[in-house]
C-alpha cells in the first residue's frame, strides 16, 4: 500500500462520532456503575460480559 501523501488522523477528519467502544478490565463493575450514574455522558446501548468481571460497552 503505497503512503505516499498520507496523513494522521485529527479531529477536523472527523465530521461526528457516531459510535465508541470501550473495554472495561481493571475495575471494570465500578466503572460500568460510574457511566450508568453520570448524566453528561449517553447510556451504552449494549453491555457485554466478555469474562467474570470484564465488560465491553457500546
Amino acid at each position: 500500500m503505497d503512503s505516499a501523501g498520507a496523513r494522521g488522523r485529527t479531529k477536523e477528519d472527523s465530521k461526528e462520532i457516531r459510535h465508541l467502544y470501550l473495554d472495561l478490565d481493571k475495575d471494570a463493575t465500578r466503572k460500568l456503575e460510574a457511566i450508568r450514574h453520570d448524566n453528561t455522558v449517553p447510556l451504552p446501548n449494549y453491555v457485554l460480559n466478555t469474562s467474570p468481571g470484564k465488560f465491553q460497552v457500546i
